[in-house]
């Protein structure tokens, strides 16, 4: 089971309205001091317009070095479905916790989007080619 930190974490971050019509600094600015509670140093890469912006982070090795590592990205936003049909529409979110919070495993959201993918892949194979054709 998540500690109760992780998962009152996690909640916090799904509460911030993301849809990619807006803007994504109320996510950037929370995860920024998060990271410099944590002691990191993260840059801010702004868009052009200031109303979005990428945040870079560097997590040293344990002996305190930067050079090589591994790199970690996130998506900041959720594309819009007003007026589409969704699978699990506006109560993703809910869905999510109640996988980690049920299973104990905070992997247990990746393995239902990969059976998600698995299915829609499925489902391709069966789309008619229609590219070009009148």
């Amino acid at each position: 089971m998540p500690a109760d930190a992780t998962m009152e974490q996690i909640e916090r971050l799904i509460r911030v309205d993301t849809t990619s019509r807006e803007t994504n600094l109320p996510l950037i600015d929370q995860v920024e001091v998060d990271l410099r509670a944590l002691g990191l140093e993260p840059v801010r890469v702004p868009s052009e317009d200031g109303r979005k912006a990428n945040l870079l982070a560097t997590i040293p090795a344990a002996d305190g070095t930067t050079s090589g590592g591994i790199v970690l990205s996130g998506h900041t936003d959720v594309v819009p479905v007003d007026g589409q049909a969704t699978l699990l529409g506006g109560i993703a979110p809910l869905v999510l916790t109640w996988l980690i919070t049920t299973t104990g495993s905070l992997n247990a959201p990746s393995r239902y989007y990969m059976a998600i993918a698995a299915l829609s892949l499925v489902g391709l194979f069966f789309v008619r080619r229609t590219f070009g054709q009148r």
